[in-house]
């Protein structure tokens, strides 16, 4: 995994402060000139980053790996839908490269506290989930319906980990909780 470039952690540094200050203050009680500051930046150079709050507030647009989507197209890395796309979930995470769990907790909490922020990231969690459905159908043939389940199954076992990773802190990563939690999901699912 590379190292992140200046202008990402200055990017991360923006949304980490609009994060903090939506949780704070209300995501409607902030103005730009106070994330201006707190981030340590310019007003000017806020744009320079995103076009508006709520693009500070949700941070930058993580993309699926080219070769991440490659391998599960393919048939990998497991050659086994769950924890193959548990396996794209965790190239996802790598996307937005290493969160502190101060900062995934701060993310989570943004969402809860503020019902705009919320219905914005759900559509674009949307697009991504319309995306991996796609890329499910493409590998394995699933109508749609079964994609939507098994994209549901992932839905909930990240929200599972990110809850343990934030609530009940130990030495594991966020990606190892999620791997952790897809195993007991496919157990669970297992049993007959």
């Amino acid at each position: 995994m590379s190292t992140l470039t200046r202008r990402d952690q200055t990017a991360r540094r923006i949304t980490f402060c609009a994060q903090s200050l939506a949780v704070q203050q209300g995501y409607d009680h902030f103005t730009l000139d106070e994330l201006a500051e707190q981030a340590g930046v310019s007003r000017r150079t806020l744009f320079n980053y995103f076009p508006g709050k709520l693009d500070a507030v949700l941070g930058a647009r993580p993309g699926l790996p080219t070769e991440a989507v490659e391998r599960f197209v393919a048939g990998g890395p497991q050659g086994e839908i769950l924890g193959d796309l548990g396996e794209l979930v965790c190239a996802l995470l790598t996307v937005w490269g290493p969160l502190t769990r101060e900062q995934w907790a701060t993310m989570r909490d943004c969402l809860i506290a503020n019902p705009r922020v919320f219905n914005a990231a759900i559509e674009r969690f949307d697009d991504i989930a319309k995306t991996m459905t796609e890329l499910v159908e493409q590998r394995s043939g699933l109508p749609r319906e079964e994609a939507c389940v098994a994209l549901s199954v992932i839905k909930g076992v990240f929200g599972s980990a990110l809850d343990q990773f934030v609530e009940r802190p130990d030495d594991r990563s966020l990606d190892t909780i999620v791997r952790d939690h897809l195993r007991v999901a496919r157990s669970l699912l297992s049993i007959r």
